[in-house]
């Protein structure tokens, strides 16, 4: 499992990173900047032929408090509800090889956990990430 990223990362990458089938596997947990306005996250499904059939957003307020699932159905990245301002579509059933971008903005919240699963097979991810204003 990826560790948290920490400190002054401005931008970030990590690839080969498994996704479990059947179970909703973290594959990042971003912590927030604090003068960061706005997160760009791409994620990929690098495997070649698995696809995911999960894909979860959730939301930390405070170091200390629990999770909330923000987006984990196609409609909550298509028609976006704040902190979510946009989505190049949805990465709930991310097709192998595909990616799919979405930008938050951050400045209400710590921190943000990106979870899939593979569709009836492990399969593989790559997340990078930047922030900005």
């Amino acid at each position: 499992m990826p560790t948290a990223v920490t400190g002054e990362i401005q931008q970030y990458e990590e690839t080969g990173i498994t996704v479990a089938a059947g179970t909703n596997t973290t594959i990042q947990t971003i912590n927030i900047l604090n003068a960061a306005e706005l997160c760009t996250i791409t994620v990929k499904n690098s495997h070649a032929t698995v696809a995911w059939d999960v894909f979860i957003v959730s939301l930390r307020a405070t170091k200390n408090a629990p999770w909330v699932i923000h987006a984990s159905s196609a409609g909550s990245f298509t028609t976006p509800v704040h902190p979510l301002k946009s989505a190049s579509g949805s990465p709930v059933t991310l097709a192998a090889a595909a990616s799919q971008r979405m930008t938050f903005e951050v400045s209400s919240f710590d921190a943000i956990r990106l979870q899939a699963s593979g569709s009836g097979a492990a399969s593989e991810a790559e997340v990078y990430f930047n922030f900005g204003s």
